[in-house]
């Protein structure tokens, strides 16, 4: 991450605490799930594209959770989000190939 940092208000979306111990003040944490997520819930799908819109998220923090969390519920767009992240205006950053985890950095934010 340090390789990204940024002087504006940066909104992380995890699954986990604690990037805050690790990053400026700039950098807010969003977690998920959260109660905040239940209005994007429609048919049983959650529309993820307006929920990352309208929480201003500029990075995603994939891990095995998050996977799990994307592909729950019968709409398309959570596996999208993984398997195509620029069609949601983020680009994949590896973090360690050995790890299960990776960044999704917002594209011009």
């Amino acid at each position: 991450m340090k390789n990204n940092l940024s002087t504006k208000t940066e909104n992380i979306l995890t699954t986990e605490l604690g990037f805050n111990a690790y990053l400026p003040d700039n950098y807010k944490e969003t977690l998920t799930p959260s109660d905040d997520l239940k209005k994007y819930i429609h048919d049983s799908c959650i529309d993820l594209r307006k929920y990352l819109i309208d929480k201003h998220i500029s990075i995603i923090f994939v891990n095995e959770r998050m996977v799990f969390i994307a592909n729950l519920g019968p709409g398309n767009e959570g596996k999208e989000l993984l398997e195509h992240p620029e069609n949601f205006g983020f680009r994949k950053q590896i973090i360690d190939p050995t790890l299960k985890t990776y960044l999704m950095l917002k594209i011009n934010p």
